[in-house]
């Protein structure tokens, strides 16, 4: 309503008095703790400065066709418009861009189950990281260093289903949560034996392929325990099974 107020009183001052054209071509982007403008100067004519306003009220005055916001919020969006001002008055606003920059959130990648525990692996944009909480099922399971990428969670009972997402700490605040990712521990007395018969062949070998060519997560398929099923577990499993060093 007070950006509608705003135009308006605008528009009608520019019935009743001449008055610049507006800027033109105004565009927003997103950067780390700012929010860049930029415009083009009317053509043909000779602007004194430029008026910037946000959510309806004034901001600043500058002489130049661009401006960096500094004073925002993350994740909380900004309607900018743009007039010109010389000796005839003020013009009427240019077109209304609105953003918000955002705290990069992680992503959880991967996640493999093992014999009593779950392990998750998130990645995350380069960014400047204080910490990670970890949730499972809403609640705050712990945190990690900054550096740390995965988490493993030994607290779980087997069969039971377990839904984790987790946040990015930042100077600023958190980011929003991460994608969530629901998995059931199950216990695995054969690493390898992916179709659980008590044995490793070569339909272990061929459930394994299949794993990672579908991106799925087969609790014994992890064979050398590092979080991710790849050719490394498939060589390592034809070698168990054939015997191979």
């Amino acid at each position: 309503m007070k950006i509608r107020f705003y135009l308006i009183s605008i528009l009608l001052m520019a019935v009743s008095f001449p008055q610049p054209s507006p800027p033109q071509n105004l565009t927003i982007t997103e950067i780390w703790s700012a929010i860049f403008l930029e415009w083009d100067a009317p053509e043909g004519e000779v602007i004194d400065q430029y008026n910037i306003y946000r959510d309806g009220e004034h901001l600043d005055s500058i002489e130049y066709t661009n401006y960096s916001d500094y004073y925002v919020i993350h994740d909380i969006e900004y309607c900018y418009v743009i007039t010109s001002v010389n000796g005839e008055g003020e013009s009427v606003p240019s077109n209304m861009v609105c953003g918000e920059w955002s705290l990069p959130v992680p992503f959880i990648d991967r996640y493999v189950t093992y014999d009593e525990s779950i392990y998750i692996h998130w990645e995350i944009e380069e960014t400047v990281v204080g910490a990670f909480s970890i949730y499972r099922d809403g609640d705050l399971l712990g945190a990690v260093e900054p550096t740390v990428r995965s988490y493993q969670d030994y607290n779980v009972s087997m069969d039971d289903e377990y839904c984790y997402n987790l946040t990015a700490e930042y100077v600023e605040g958190s980011s929003e949560l991460s994608n969530t990712i629901c998995a059931i521990p199950q216990f695995c007395p054969l690493q390898g034996d992916i179709n659980f018969d008590g044995s490793l062949n070569v339909l272990d070998i061929v459930l394994n392929v299949n794993c990672i060519l579908y991106d799925s997560m087969c609790p014994c398929g992890d064979l050398d325990g590092n979080g991710l099923i790849d050719i490394l577990d498939i060589v390592q499993l034809v070698n168990e099974i054939t015997g191979g060093n």
